[in-house]
C-alpha cells in the first residue's frame, strides 16, 4: 500500500495517524512514519480488507485483544 493510499484509508476510518500506529501494537511514531514510508504488509492487508468499514475494524480488534488473552 503507498503511503498516499495508507493517509487516504485512515482519513476514511476517522483515524489519526498516531492511533492508528497504536491500533496496530505499535508506536504512535510508527503510525506517523507508515504515512511517509507505507505501512507493513499486514497493515496494509487489515486495511484494505475492512475498507472504509469502521465498524469491521472494531470488530477485528475485539477479536484480536481476546485471542491474546
Amino acid at each position: 500500500m503507498s503511503p498516499e493510499a495508507y493517509r487516504s484509508r485512515l482519513e476514511a476510518l476517522g483515524l489519526t495517524q498516531e492511533a492508528a500506529g497504536e491500533l496496530f501494537g505499535t508506536s504512535a511514531r510508527s503510525g506517523q512514519r507508515w504515512a511517509s514510508e507505507g505501512p507493513p504488509l499486514a497493515v496494509s492487508m487489515v486495511l484494505l480488507a475492512v475498507g472504509k468499514d469502521r465498524q469491521a475494524l472494531n470488530r477485528l480488534q475485539k477479536k484480536a485483544i481476546k485471542l491474546r488473552g
